[in-house]
């Protein structure tokens, strides 16, 4: 059984290889964020060359906070499942600061934020 990293590593996979419902994918990998805890649940300093370049594609999605998989939770778990991926997000960014196209995070602001619910 993985743990919380393994986890966000293999549905990001999954994300990328099963193209018939990635919504779920990215639904399912905001869940597994809130899940994960902090940067020490996360364990992101185990992070591959491999396991970056899984994560990359979904965080690009992600990365808007404004995104329908964070709205699947109740607002203090959204807070810290947008943390969470804030510290993956920094993670990525920091071995691909130079790569176009690496993911940023995007703030909505509250009002917008209740228009897309």
């Amino acid at each position: 059984m993985p743990d919380a990293l393994g986890a966000i590593v293999a549905k990001a996979a999954a994300y990328a290889v099963d193209q018939r419902d990635r919504g779920r994918h990215l639904d399912d990998l905001a869940v597994l964020l809130a899940a994960a805890g902090g940067r020490r649940g996360l364990g992101l300093d185990r992070l591959t060359r491999r396991d970056k370049q899984h994560l990359h594609p979904t965080f690009g999605q992600l990365a808007d906070s404004g995104h329908r998989a964070w709205m699947l939770m109740v607002a203090n778990d959204r807070a810290i499942e947008q943390r969470a991926a804030d510290l993956v997000i920094a993670a990525l960014s920091t071995t691909s600061a130079k790569r176009p196209g690496a993911p940023q995070r995007r703030h909505v602001s509250a009002r917008n934020r209740t228009r897309l619910t």
